[in-house]
């Protein structure tokens, strides 16, 4: 993270990868096929056509590598990229957590945003600079407590 006058900058992963074993996949596969079996026997095609499409974008996601993005703070907001930029008046509160597992090489950044389906940003930031990154936060921004959703704990658990 480089710090250039009032300006944080870094780069990092968009989201924390796990390599998913061939083992992982005949698992999905085969709790796919149990679930196909039972929506077959309730007769349930809607059910059935959401399995498919579940278990189809669960393997294809599974296999996507993160992109490197580029994170800036300045005294407007947060940019993203260099095309989303989130203003500080859009933006609630931030939380820092330390990293989850050993796999994990950054730390994550949460921000609570104006937004009603999926209110947070997450974002990895280098963990040697997290009291550099939570003082310029706190210029802008007051600091609050972040407890994981259940979802996003079955998530990291099954390897997302």
């Amino acid at each position: 993270m480089a710090e250039s006058g009032k300006t944080l900058e870094w780069e990092a992963p968009e989201f924390a990868y796990t390599e998913k074993e061939p083992f992982w996949f005949l698992v999905g596969g085969l709790v796919a096929i149990l679930l196909l079996l039972f929506a077959l026997w309730q007769q349930n095609l809607l059910f059935v056509i959401f399995i498919l499409i579940a278990s189809a974008t669960s393997f294809v996601w599974a296999k996507r590598k993160p992109e490197t993005l580029t994170f800036k703070l300045n005294e407007n907001g947060l940019r993203i990229r260099e095309h989303d930029f989130y203003p500080w008046s859009d933006l609630k509160y931030f939380a820092l957590l330390v990293a989850h597992e050993e796999r994990d090489r950054f730390a994550e950044l949460i921000i609570r945003y104006d937004r009603k389906l999926n209110p947070f940003l997450k974002i990895h930031a280098p963990p040697e600079q997290l009291d550099e990154l939570r003082e310029f936060l706190l210029r802008y921004l007051p600091e609050e407590e972040y407890e994981e959703p259940f979802t996003d704990a079955i998530g990291r658990m099954i390897g997302f």
